[in-house]
């Protein structure tokens, strides 16, 4: 194949991945889905997942969900992003369960729902710091009240988001808010709610110390099946592979150069202003991919001596003057983060590889 930059993904890896994840959740007792966005809702990687014991799958796109749910008719999916308006009607038609924060937003849904002779599970999002989509307290108690009289909707739990937005971290003391909440809630309006659903990949690590109350019964957990990490430290989860995905590049030109700039800096291509060290003349490689494909800071290099320096659009520098034997053509390896891998993903000039 040409050397176009690919990523290779083990999905055997991937699968053992969720087969460690499925025995701690299903252990406190609680619903796992396997978050498949970081790939685009990619089938081979979401069968890994159901292989491997995730109870459902969950994405963040309608696109994604319905390729999904042509790959697995009978599978749990559920849509982690609140949807816009414009396509509940699609939403209806996968039938899957939503994550939802706005009222009207909602009725619109049980009405479309309810006109299609079908109705639609969802999870109302709470507050809790983080500062992303949620029901603020004050609000939360009217909220539930609408929802429970809505024709249309099956009110399903409550859920929460935490770390991804503003990197809050669950403790103690904002899980058993929660809990008390959710208490009072269903003491006051005598329903049953079924899900308590704050937990993402950010919670794991609670989990895995005793410590998360048996209350919290759904998780959504991506990055722990995907690359083994824990999203709080990016650490590796213990037990878990992280070397689950790599990104190959070849090198287009290797010469040495100054390592500070020459002349008068501005600004760069991204309106960024970066910081260089003085290390004398060392020889530099540029790799044949850039920020149009992926986050350059985010990418671990898996060669002895290769240190990411930054990069622009269509191109990353790496500095290689502790590097061996290589040459213009050579195939540079990397291990890319959560964000890179994103990126990665989306663009359509980076080639996948399944072993």
């Amino acid at each position: 194949m040409p050397n176009t930059p690919f990523l290779t993904i083990n999905t055997k890896k991937i699968e053992q991945n969720a087969k460690k994840m499925a025995a701690l959740v299903h252990e406190h007792g609680a619903r796992l889905w396997g978050v498949t966005k970081v790939v685009l809702g990619d089938v081979a990687v979401a069968k890994s997942m159901l292989q491997g014991g995730c109870d459902g799958l969950a994405d963040s796109r309608i696109e994604s969900l319905k390729k999904l749910r042509q790959a697995f008719p009978k599978t749990p999916l559920l849509l982690i992003r609140p949807p816009s308006r414009s396509r509940l009607k699609e939403l209806v038609q996968i039938d899957c369960v939503s994550l939802q924060s706005d009222l009207e937003t909602i009725k619109i849904l049980g009405e479309i729902a309810s006109s299609m002779g079908r109705t639609q599970k969802i999870i109302l999002m709470v507050e809790l710091g983080d500062l992303r989509e949620g029901v603020t307290e004050d609000e939360l108690y009217p909220y539930v009240f609408e929802v429970l009289r809505t024709p249309g909707i099956e009110f399903e739990g409550l859920g929460a988001v935490l770390t991804c937005f503003a990197g809050v971290v669950p403790d103690q003391n904002t899980v058993s808010r929660f809990i008390e909440l959710v208490s009072k809630i269903s003491s006051e309006y005598k329903v049953e709610i079924k899900y308590l659903a704050p937990a993402a990949t950010n919670f794991i690590p609670m989990l895995m110390a005793g410590k998360l109350p048996r209350a919290i019964n759904d998780f959504r957990v991506g990055e722990g099946i995907v690359l083994g990490m824990n999203v709080l430290d990016r650490t590796p989860l213990p037990g878990f592979y992280v070397d689950t995905v790599e990104l190959s590049c070849e090198i287009i030109e290797l010469k040495k150069k100054k390592s500070v700039p020459t002349g008068i800096v501005s600004q760069n291509a991204y309106g960024s202003h970066p910081i260089f060290e003085d290390r004398g003349t060392r020889r530099r490689a540029i790799i044949n991919i850039g920020r149009g494909d992926c986050i350059p800071e985010l990418l671990m290099p898996l060669d002895e001596g290769v240190v990411v320096l930054g990069g622009s659009s269509d191109h990353v520098v790496c500095d290689v003057e502790d590097a061996t034997g290589l040459s213009v053509g050579d195939m540079l390896r990397f291990r890319p983060g959560y964000g890179a891998l994103l990126s990665l993903v989306t663009s359509p000039f980076v080639e996948k590889v399944f072993v």
